[in-house]
């Protein structure tokens, strides 16, 4: 199973955080080391187990940006992509270290080679809740939400989530 779909699976289960199937723990530790040396250089410390849960998948090519704001030093904005061609993942994340925990506001983005059509069909626990012109707002039962748009003969879904750690 590619590994989109395995995150779509998986938040299709998540009640209250992501809950990853054995299968995504086949991520690359080195990479995660990558990402998590990336957000270090920006001096957030504190929230690692915060990093490595939410990038626990990544493998493949990794590219990662970091962003802060001066003055707040306990937030920080992480985007990366990993995989491979046809099988690779946006992620944008805001943490947040409030005391001893850590808030990531997480939007996840894949483009499935298919139209959005198939992937309804094939994501049934996602119910619609509002449409804008280009895009159809669906939720799971977890709370998730997932805003979908056809691009093109493909589908590209962002899910939309909030982790604390």
């Amino acid at each position: 199973m590619k590994l989109s779909q395995l995150i779509t699976k998986s938040l299709a289960a998540a009640v209250s955080a992501l809950a990853l199937s054995s299968a995504m723990a086949a991520g690359d530790p080195e990479r995660v080391d990558f990402i998590l040396k990336a957000v270090h250089k920006r001096n957030f410390k504190g929230c690692d187990h915060a990093v490595r849960e939410t990038f626990q998948w990544a493998y493949g090519d990794v590219r990662v940006n970091t962003s802060n704001v001066p003055g707040l030093p306990n937030w920080l904005r992480v985007t990366a992509t990993f995989g491979d061609k046809g099988d690779s993942i946006m992620q944008d994340v805001s943490f947040q270290q409030v005391g001893k925990q850590c808030f990531a506001s997480i939007a996840s983005t894949i483009t499935f080679t298919h139209g959005c059509t198939e992937w309804r069909s094939k994501n049934q626990e996602w119910k619609t809740v509002g449409h804008t012109p280009d895009h159809e707002w669906m939720e799971n039962k977890g709370g998730v939400i997932a805003v979908v748009r056809e691009t093109g003969g493909q589908c590209t879904v962002t899910y939309s989530r909030q982790n604390t750690f």
